[in-house]
């Protein structure tokens, strides 16, 4: 799989557990973190470093270096193990099919403006 695609399956997977973390979802986005949190804690037991930074951003889920730094680690596990790629596109597919669909947001911003690439993970707007 492209290095796209796994930085896209771990930011989402990242999103879920910041989810649950925060305790700032539905109940069923929560559950679905903390199935996605167990898994991560329990692959990256033998990781000294990702079970660190997934440590620290238990401690403090808004920070963004952190976020970073656990999205980098569970990228690395699902580049270096196909069975822990597969569990997080099911753990990821089963809690897609609960969710509802995401929407389409237009925006005009003028002649001079240019978009580029796409957006992947969860989107918030407002106070964070």
């Amino acid at each position: 799989m492209d290095p796209v695609a796994l930085g896209a399956i771990a930011s989402t997977a990242v999103s879920l557990v910041l989810l649950y973390l925060g305790k700032a979802g539905e109940a069923l986005s929560e559950k679905a973190g903390e199935k996605v949190f167990e898994y991560l804690r329990a692959r990256f037991e033998k990781r000294p470093a990702a079970i660190e930074a997934l440590g620290e951003l238990e401690k403090a889920p808004r920070d963004a270096a952190r976020r970073q730094a656990v999205q980098a680690h569970v990228q690395d596990l699902l580049t270096e193990d196909s069975a822990a790629l597969a569990e997080v596109q099911r753990l990821l597919a089963e809690t897609g099919a609960r969710q509802a669909p995401a929407v389409a947001i237009q925006q005009n911003a003028g002649n001079k403006a240019v978009q580029l690439g796409q957006v992947f993970g969860n989107v918030s707007f407002g106070k964070d």
